[in-house]
């Protein structure tokens, strides 16, 4: 459900902040620390119930605009009650390996000030990971003052000790090239290989390195690229990313961040 569906201003003050992480995530499966419990709402929940097989249940209600009719643009509000289940912060370890296997993007949301230490109304709250299949670490965040901090934190339980848990990433300057940038890192081995190939070798170079995680660029998505066509036919899982990201000069930017954080 898209935050713009709601009487936003009356939702409580915790779902209102539930949605400024979620819009922030919004391709991620938000796990959203409350107390003891890591608890999933609205649509994640429909879905993580099934993908965990764990009860789906409901927490108060939310007013929300719905068409008045099949193609209409009135609405109207109507009020429902919103999907939820959750998991025990003790269990997470036994619960994340199964659904990012799966294939599904998992943003951790954790409390960054105990019920105890100040008088508030409403904790903060910050996501502190992103797991995703092919990069199962604790993920930099970038704060209000652009310093990035990167976690160490690599979820070893989660890898197959028998084989690379590789992140790759493609790249090509313009459509019309004939050949296509790759790049694989296992963040696990600290192993990275990078190479150059024609596109009609691209087939084979994935299928021999198995990465279990392909970063696109968002422009290969748009022009419907031949080489995004094959990750879809390999049913490789795929994360699109601005293009921007792809860009030397950021790449550049973010490694001296990093090293002068370390």
């Amino acid at each position: 459900m898209e935050a713009d569906k709601f009487q936003f201003h009356k939702l409580s003050p915790v779902m209102q902040q539930y949605f400024q992480m979620k819009n922030e995530h919004k391709n991620y499966l938000l796990l959203f620390r409350m107390g003891d419990f890591y608890e999933i709402f609205f649509d994640d929940a429909v879905r993580a119930s099934s993908l965990l097989d764990i009860a789906l249940t409901t927490r108060g209600k939310v007013q929300i605009k719905v068409p008045i009719s099949e193609n209409s643009n009135e609405f109207e509000v109507q009020e429902k009650p919103i999907p939820m289940c959750g998991i025990p912060f003790h269990a997470l370890d036994a619960y994340l390996p199964r659904l990012v296997k799966k294939g599904v993007t998992v943003a951790i949301c954790e409390q960054s000030a105990s019920i105890d230490s100040e008088k508030r109304k409403i904790l903060d709250r910050e996501i502190t990971r992103l797991v995703t299949p092919g990069l199962l670490v604790l993920i930099y965040q970038l704060s209000s003052s652009n310093t990035v901090n990167i976690g160490t934190l690599l979820e070893d339980e989660y890898l197959d000790a028998k084989e690379n848990n590789f992140l790759a990433a493609i790249y090509m300057s313009s459509s019309r090239e004939s050949s296509i940038g790759l790049a694989f890192v296992d963040i696990s081995t600290g192993l990275c290989q990078t190479a150059k190939v024609a596109i009609e070798q691209l087939q084979s170079e994935l299928l021999k390195m198995n990465p279990k995680e392909v970063l696109v660029p968002r422009k290969l998505v748009k022009s419907n690229h031949v080489a995004y066509q094959l990750l879809e036919q390999l049913k490789l899982f795929t994360t699109v990313q601005e293009d921007k990201y792809f860009d030397s000069e950021h790449g550049k930017w973010l490694l001296e961040e990093v090293v002068s954080n370390q």
